[in-house]
């Protein structure tokens, strides 16, 4: 590859990695892995959480009908809502949520 678009590349990834708080360390190899590795794979989850939710709704308005239940919402936070944010709603490089709402991996 290129080393310009080696460089390139790499100060893309450093300016997405700034919505991180200004204390957080983000290690390059950590973006990459993110970028390369993690994000496609939340994008896969998303996705197969999405179709699987769709094909499985009309059982769980059924199950819905008991007014106790809340299949429906657990259902939606489980296969679609969590995978979206881990997807597209987390700084570059940060894994897991922490005591502030993200810390490093």
């Amino acid at each position: 590859m290129n080393k310009k678009i080696k460089a390139l590349i790499s100060a893309s990834l450093l300016s997405l990695s700034l919505q991180t708080n200004a204390n957080d360390r983000v290690d390059l190899a950590d973006i990459y892995a993110d970028v390369l590795l993690y994000r496609p794979i939340g994008l896969a989850m998303t996705i197969a959480g999405s179709v699987i939710f769709a094909a499985i709704s009309p059982m769980l308005a059924i199950a819905e009908l008991n007014p106790s239940n809340q299949a429906f919402a657990d259902a939606k936070n489980g296969l679609v809502i969590t995978p979206y944010d881990f997807t597209f709603n987390r700084p570059l490089g940060v894994l897991r949520p922490g005591p502030d709402e993200y810390q490093k991996r």
